[in-house]
């Protein structure tokens, strides 16, 4: 499968793993949640993967950036996304290809699926360290059969609530009741990912003439990780988030989605108060009322893009500064490599985008007095100095 550098084609399908039976790590999640345990047979027919990567993307798509471009979804070149071959290696025919059991399992029912298969597919992330991968973890040490195989619930894409299963409480209950000051803090207010979610990764400037007109090719001008944004998700808890800019036809997308990609840091290397509090984006916000996340140099053909927490605060599309970028030769030229990095070919469209989406069914900015609090510098111990 060619990955896309659109966030929103990938969107809905950004789970990490695949397996068929029931493993014990499942039923006993299932259990401690209270929810029926369906077979695999009862619930993939209306899962995700099922339905299959281009629904979840097309409910994304449809929803934002498709609202800038106006070509219908059916209309690009990403209808069936798809492994190579199956997974006892035949190769896929793309004329006939429906998703199935066999995109992941050489005997249905019968065997677990290695999770290299899944990592055919679920890459985002897997490229940074991983506290979890180096302790020897494993996709389905975390993620549940429902996860993949789906709940019996059609979801829209899989950032809806209970669209995934795994929890970080299923192995690390104890932090409700341990001693550190943080865990205490915000234990009720803030998701464990802003904390220890080492970097939220996306691609700047997915041009999209490239992937419409040029044969699915994926040109971007560079990726931007050592970044993490911050938004409210649906359950009331500070979370990651990442952004896509889009440029198209002279116009501009930026959008914010919540994001989990399993760069999970060390405990030692987590994140500290001052890491959120009273950073330079929040001191530049605080001052001048906008934070800047990229800046180009059209002379010098050089792109600034910030590191580190960006909070995204209420009205964000007026607050949070992008400048856009677009590629000036043919879309069909060949892509130089991925990221593409050829600055040379890529020029200055402007800094007020003319659309932007943040998926209210999701996520939802950061309020006043969040942002408030934020401003305030915190000393190491959590009290404000």
């Amino acid at each position: 499968m060619t990955s896309s550098p659109a966030l929103w084609l990938m969107a809905g399908v950004m789970l990490t793993s695949t397996t068929c039976a029931l493993q014990p790590h499942d039923s006993e999640a299932i259990a401690k949640r209270g929810v029926a345990a369906l077979s695999p047979e009862d619930t993939f027919p209306t899962s995700l993967h099922a339905r299959g990567p281009s629904n979840g993307r097309e409910n994304i798509y449809e929803d934002g950036p498709g609202r800038l471009t106006k070509v219908p979804f059916r209309d690009l070149p990403c209808q069936n996304c798809h492994p190579e071959t199956y997974a006892d290696g035949t190769l896929v025919e793309e004329a006939s290809y429906r998703p199935s059991c066999r995109d992941c399992h050489v005997d249905p029912g019968n065997d677990e699926v290695p999770q290299e298969r899944c990592l055919q597919c679920h890459e985002t992330g897997f490229n940074r360290y991983s506290v979890h991968r180096e302790a020897g973890l494993e996709c389905m040490d975390c993620h549940t059969s429902n996860d993949v195989h789906g709940n019996g619930r059609i979801q829209e894409t899989m950032y809806a609530p209970d669209a995934i299963e795994a929890s970080c409480f299923d192995c690390h209950a104890d932090v409700a009741d341990d001693s550190i000051e943080s865990h205490q803090i915000h234990m009720d207010s803030v998701d464990c990912s802003a904390c220890h979610l080492e970097t939220a990764e996306t691609c700047y400037s997915c041009h999209f003439e490239s992937f419409v007109e040029g044969g699915y090719q994926d040109r971007v001008l560079t990726e931007h990780t050592d970044f993490v944004m911050l938004v409210n998700n649906k359950e009331g808890k500070v979370h990651t988030a990442t952004y896509q800019t889009i440029p198209w036809k002279g116009k501009t997308f930026v959008g914010i989605l919540p994001i989990f990609n399993h760069t999970i840091m060390d405990a030692k290397d987590s994140r500290g108060c001052g890491d959120c509090h009273d950073n330079d984006a929040v001191r530049e916000y605080k001052e001048k009322g906008r934070i800047w996340v990229a800046k180009w140099n059209e002379e010098a053909k050089s792109l600034w893009l910030r590191k580190g927490v960006i909070p995204v605060p209420p009205g964000w599309p007026y607050r949070l500064k992008f400048d856009q970028i677009t590629y000036t030769g043919s879309p069909d030229d060949p892509v130089p490599g991925y990221p593409s990095e050829d600055p040379e070919s890529w020029t200055y469209v402007g800094n007020v985008p003319d659309l932007t989406q943040d998926f209210k069914d999701y996520v939802d900015p950061l309020t006043p007095r969040q942002m408030e609090a934020l401003m305030k510098p915190y000393s190491e111990s959590g009290s404000t100095k």
